[in-house]
């Protein structure tokens, strides 16, 4: 279904030259988009008139309504319109009356009282009397139904689906005063909204419009409003900001599409635009596009709003809203399910929790709010040992929705930064989502209190809180309850909750506890008959970052994917939601990253919101701010690293802030100050013992601190290797420590010339490895083109595509987990690395100094430099490809990952060795673009490339080209060319040139100059290796092979296909 969404034209008779050309071009933009796909309705969502005249709505008529309704060949009633604040005669307010409805007219029941009196209604609404005159004329002839003054209903049919829009009244209250004099004061009225609910009911698609948007409602009306179109319909049209703005709206029912359509007519200066919705009505999950067209005044026509999306269209995958009415009190038509109000209690708690930083977090949802988590049947370390590929086994995370009917008792196990919190709050929240019969309520272990009936008190007292109100004897409702932190050893209360959820049966229980717990828990309900299903809280995989992202609507979903795994993974973070959104949050920022914030600067903002930096109060128990906070963890984090322990006790700590104190002359309360530090998330203590809750928070202070000492400079410095993560953040706070990067550059050096000469060839070795054959790897690249379809040439196994990145997502994270386990059996122990993963250390900690260091002004130390980090990862790349050991397992993987896939067996080997084959290029590219990528150092890398001798040597010659490619400088191709002209004969640099030649030629963001360039070079590539009788054949093999190559662009262009990076396929 297509519905034509347009708004705030304000016909004035002074303005209706301009309005008359703009109104044309309108029309006909309408007829080539009708064309197109037929559009089934409109939508004009107030301000018609600029002063609610007869003549401006009769203007209205005869030069936009008519030849609209014409030229679309629509039904008067399949036109919806709804009257907004330029549609009222504001000459006819009383301002003594006015003043006196405003002291009036402050609560859901005063708001009832005056709708439901028609004849005090129609006193008060006297203003919209022009409007109402011209509405009724309108549609005099047509099958709209009025409930109110307010409100009327339209229905229509999109093919087999009904459709029913209520034309709600948003202006009734409008007083035309100025400069937002409105804003948070209009009304729509309990009764108007839950009238409109009653009236769409049963509809397949419901859609409410109104002039205003929600932010214009008074409060307590906007919560009224708010959860009826959540409950009850799947689209909200508005328009009044004249703004053109498609995005998701949330509540505890679902999501709901709001379309905010840009004006019509606002003067030939401002940007007049509309839209045009598109619903699939078959799907219960319904996608929405939504096309924004604004108008050109130079050429005189509608074309796509580029400012909106960069093709004027904006994708909104929207959730599912529940079809059952609410229960509703016949008289005062107020909800009467408890579940409801408890849900949107819990969904408050989470939204004011939350850390992810987006401007509307507070109307989210929780499926906006919260990534389901990844559930495990066994403890991490054994899922992993159970899912060995080598034995050909896989078990899968669980999805315990399925179970909710049939189990009532559930444990979780989750240990510190696991997410368990936000985990119990979810399951609660989506057993509600699934059955609205059962109240959602989560309590803290401790909040039990003593007595016999200490759970149910809790519960009440809890549910309070989101005004589900019970006295003291009443009985519970059917509870989806979740437990967090249960300690077995306080007896007395861990024996009370175990009768509690054994007796009170009908109720589903979410019981968290810790991983030293959960067997007596387990223990407990068994022995009382209960039948327990036990999950595992697992490691935050790609598959739910992904998923974070998208909530985030990032436009580099992908690059933000990588830069937080690559983040959590080197800083050792917990992978739970909370640290996930911190990051993706300040990761989702487009322009952020695009000037390219690093490691370190995420993790300054992340220290900065525990420490409490934008927070100007004072803590009032001793006066301590953010920067003498600050400088606090910097000794601490000193002292730990001297002594070589990751922890103090309890008394050593509180004996270095007492020595820090008396240093300074000042008498804080030590142990006070450790509990600060503890209730802000930045120290943790377990077993007597103190330390930083991340290790990256230890590195970041402990950087600070090496910035201000230089005697504590010095002695990290005596063996930078031990040390990588420190350095790596003081170069970042830095920026301009000349003498440091010359330190490091020596010290890696130092280790590259232990790997032989400079002179030698180290990247040879891929080159001679099995399977680059020269003769072969070409043959049959371009099928006969007489076989390409447009539909084959994008290939037919979208979703097998689809199937192997999840499969790959699931087998990467296995590797991840694997490695977490890794690392925390050997936290306590030295282990042995191996020669790839030393060597790999040094080069990272060189690319990030480099790379933090842009504010150093020696020029020929950062060539030198740049030039030996690229001759580094080349030979990177070289140590893979010959450390034969990293194979086995490798290969090992990738089949398991890829075996239940239907792809005939010799197909599946193939896809194998050709990841195997690449895998020394991806890890040096990955890590050298995690690392050393910067727009910053794009002008050295191309001075790089234009030395001979540089270019001489081919490994740091393809690296060069691979950073200038990564971080979209246009002069890489000319780069390329010359590479390839030098070492085209290595097949390694052939085939890993021609990938991102592929890759550019195949982007909408290339010219058609650029296209021309890229297809000579791929068609110079694919010949390369062939023998030709002569010039003349060569040429002309060459010349097919370019125009083949420019059909299939502009084939899977036509078609909307699917452009991705060649190398991000492999």
């Amino acid at each position: 279904m297509r519905i034509l969404h347009i708004s705030d034209l304000h016909v004035r008779s002074t303005w209706e030259s301009d309005q008359r050309k703009i109104i044309e071009a309108f029309l006909r933009d309408i007829k080539v988009q009708h064309q197109q796909a037929p559009i089934d309705s409109v939508i004009f969502s107030g301000d018609i008139a600029f002063s609610a005249t007869k003549d401006q709505y009769r203007f209205a008529l005869n030069i936009l309504l008519a030849p609209l309704q014409e030229e679309l060949g629509l039904e008067r009633n399949q036109i919806v319109l709804s009257p907004g604040n330029h549609d009222i005669d504001i000459s006819r307010i009383d301002r003594f009356t006015e003043e006196g409805l405003k002291q009036l007219l402050t609560t859901r029941e005063s708001v009832n009282g005056l709708l439901d009196d028609p004849k005090s209604l129609a006193n008060q609404i006297d203003r919209l009397n022009p409007w109402l005159e011209f509405h009724a004329e309108y549609y005099r002839e047509s099958e709209v139904e009025r409930i109110s003054p307010l409100l009327a209903i339209h229905r229509l049919k999109s093919g087999d689906s009904s459709v029913a829009v209520a034309s709600l009244t948003s202006s009734w209250r409008a007083t035309g005063a100025g400069d937002d004099g409105d804003r948070a004061a209009l009304i729509v009225g309990d009764r108007q909204i839950t009238d409109a609910a009653r009236a769409v009911m049963g509809a397949d698609i419901r859609v409410a419009v109104m002039h205003h948007p929600l932010d214009w409602l008074a409060d307590f009306d906007r919560v009224d409003v708010n959860r009826e179109l959540n409950n009850h319909f799947h689209v909200l049209c508005t328009g009044h900001v004249h703004l053109s703005e498609p995005q998701k709206i949330t509540g505890a029912s679902g999501t709901i599409v709001h379309s905010s359509a840009g004006s019509l007519y606002q003067s030939r200066e401002y940007t007049n635009s509309y839209s045009i919705l598109e619903i699939d009505p078959s799907k219960d999950a319904r996608p929405y596009e939504a096309t924004v067209r604004t108008y050109y005044d130079r050429r005189d026509e509608f074309d796509a709003a580029l400012d909106i999306a960069s093709d004027g269209r904006v994708h909104i995958p929207a959730g599912i809203i529940r079809q059952e009415p609410h229960t509703r009190d016949a008289e005062a038509g107020t909800p009467t399910k408890n579940s409801d109000l408890a849900a949107e209690y819990l969904l408050d708690i989470v939204r004011s929790e939350s850390v992810l930083i987006s401007p509307d977090v507070n109307v989210r949802g929780m499926a906006d709010l919260l990534v389901p988590p990844a559930l495990l049947p066994l403890p991490l370390e054994q899922y992993i040992a159970a899912g060995d590929p080598e034995d050909g086994n896989r078990i899968g995370k669980d999805d315990l929705r399925e179970k909710f009917s049939e189990q009532g008792h559930f444990v979780i196990v989750g240990d510190e930064s696991s997410g368990l919190t936000s985990t119990l709050r979810w399951l609660a929240y989506e057993a509600y989502a699934l059955d609205s019969q059962f109240v959602p309520a989560v309590i803290d272990y401790a909040q039990i209190e003593n007595g016999p009936n200490g759970v149910a008190a809790a519960i009440k007292k809890e549910l309070a809180q989101g005004g589900v109100a019970f006295g003291r004897k009443d009985e519970l409702p059917r509870l989806a309850l979740s437990v967090d932190n249960i300690d077995p050893s306080t007896e007395k209360k861990f024996l009370k909750l175990l009768k509690f959820v054994t007796e009170e049966r009908g109720n589903i229980y979410f019981l968290g506890c810790s991983s030293s717990d959960d067997a007596k828990l387990l223990t407990g309900l068994q022995g009382r008959g209960n039948q327990v299903c036990r999950r595992y809280l697992g490691i935050f995989g790609r598959r739910e970052v992904r998923h974070l992202v998208e909530l985030l609507h990032s436009e580099e979903s992908e690059r933000v994917v990588t830069s937080v795994l690559n983040i959590l993974q080197r800083e050792k973070l917990p992978r739970n939601p909370s640290m996930m959104a911190a990051l993706v949050s300040i990761f989702g920022d487009n322009e952020t990253w695009a000037s390219g914030i690093n490691d370190t600067a995420v993790i300054e903002i992340y220290a900065g919101m525990l420490l409490g930096r934008e927070d100007t109060t004072e803590d009032r128990r001793f006066q301590l701010d953010f920067r003498e906070r600050q400088d606090i963890l910097s000794s601490f984090a000193e002292k730990i690293v001297r002594e070589g322990v990751s922890s103090l006790s309890r008394v050593e700590t509180e004996r270095f802030l007492l020595d820090y104190f008396d240093e300074l002359g000042w008498s804080e309360p030590s142990s006070r100050v450790v509990d600060s530090f503890a209730a802000r998330r930045v120290l943790f203590e377990r077993s007597g013992r103190v330390r930083f809750r991340q290790p990256m928070l230890q590195y970041f202070f402990a950087a600070q601190k090496m910035n201000d000492s230089s005697e504590f400079k010095e002695w990290i410095l005596r063996d930078p290797i031990s040390h990588i993560e420190i350095i790596r953040h003081a170069a970042a706070l830095q920026r301009n420590d000349a003498l440091l990067l010359q330190r490091i550059a020596d010290e890696f050096r130092t280790m590259r010339s232990g790997l032989g000469s400079e002179g030698e060839d180290p990247f040879s070795v891929i080159t001679n490895r099995e399977g680059w054959d020269p003769s072969t790897d070409f043959d049959g690249f371009l099928p006969d083109p007489n076989t390409v379809s447009p539909e084959n040439a994008l290939g037919e196994d979208e979703e097998l595509n689809r199937d192997l990145a999840r499969r790959m997502d699931d087998v990467l994270d296995q590797l991840d987990a694997i490695r977490e386990v890794e690392q925390t059996r050997s936290a306590d122990r030295n282990r042995v690395r191996s020669h790839a993963e030393a060597y790999f250390d040094g080069l990272s900690l060189l690319s990030s100094v480099l790379r933090n260091s842009e504010l150093v002004r020696d020029i020929r130390l950062k060539r030198s430099t740049l030039e030996l980090a690229l001759n580094g990862f080349g030979v990177l790349a070289a140590i893979i490809a010959s450390e034969q050991a990293t194979g086995g397992y490798a290969k090992t993987i990738l089949e398991s990952a890829i075996k239940d896939i239907e792809l005939p067996e010799l197909e599946k080997e193939e896809l194998v060795d050709r990841i195997l084959l690449y895998a020394p290029i991806i890890v040096a590219w990955g890590g050298m673009s995690h690392s050393l990528a910067s727009k910053k150092l794009a002008g050295l890398t191309q001075s790089a490339l234009r030395d001979s001798d540089f270019l001489a040597e081919p490994g740091q010659a393809l690296m060069a080209v691979i950073l200038l490619h990564q971080t979209g400088e246009r002069e890489w191709l000319n780069h390329a060319e010359e590479v390839f002209k030098r070492h085209g004969g290595r097949q390694v640099v052939l085939s890993t040139v021609r990938f991102m030649a592929l890759s550019a030629f195949f982007s909408s963001q290339s010219g058609p100059q650029e296209v021309d360039r890229l297809a000579a070079f791929i068609a110079e590539i694919a010949i390369h290796n062939t023998d030709f009788p002569n010039e003349a054949s060569r040429l002309g093999s060459r010349n097919r092979y370019r125009e083949e190559l420019k059909k299939r662009r502009l084939r899977i262009n036509r078609i909307g296909g699917p452009r991705k990076d060649p190398l991000e396929l492999l």
